[in-house]
């Protein structure tokens, strides 16, 4: 049997505008592999928040979960994206309580919302790698993230930034490619 590959998050991106429809990407940590997941619009900017470590006045539902799993010393070991039906992910949460280890179910996008407050790894099924891996069919324009770019495309949109002098843009992608060496 095949072991599920970690892998991080790379971004979130609007994937319709005004449709409060996006995209969670996600990569392997010792791999090209991408895993691209459909989100809401509450789980985007939960992510989001998270990655950023903003402080809110009141705490999200995410936050609230993780207060209340440290007050009762209950520790989240890992999130584990099990399986794939049609656009849909399944994810367990495995927590440990004492020294009973648990798997809850979770949605994913509310799985990787707690790992990143947590500072837990994710993991990916094998196979659900391979599956997508054939199907990522995302194409990035001018206008994508830079965080949301494949690292192959990067050297090809700091030339399309320079040559129609989005230097601001270029700027970003330098950072990027700074970041990666």
């Amino acid at each position: 049997m095949i072991s599920p590959r970690e892998v991080r998050i790379m971004g979130v991106s609007e994937a319709k505008p005004d449709n409060d429809i996006y995209f969670l990407m996600l990569e392997e940590v010792e791999g090209n592999r991408k895993l691209p997941i459909i989100i809401g619009g509450f789980e985007a900017r939960s992510i989001l928040v998270g990655l950023q470590k903003v402080e809110l006045k009141r705490p999200i539902v995410y936050d609230l979960m993780l207060d209340l799993m440290n007050q009762c010393d209950i520790d989240l070991v890992r999130v584990d994206i099990v399986r794939k039906s049609g656009e849909a992910y399944f994810s367990k949460l495995v927590i440990m309580n004492g020294n009973e280890e648990l798997q809850l179910d979770s949605r994913t996008s509310d799985s990787v919302a707690l790992a990143i407050r947590y500072n837990a790894p994710i993991y990916v099924e094998e196979k659900i790698l391979e599956e997508v891996k054939d199907r990522v069919q995302i194409r990035h324009t001018d206008d994508a993230p830079v965080s949301m770019l494949f690292d192959e495309e990067l050297d090809e949109a700091l030339q399309r930034a320079i040559a129609s002098e989005n230097y601001e843009r270029a700027q970003e992608i330098k950072n990027r490619l700074r970041g990666q060496k």
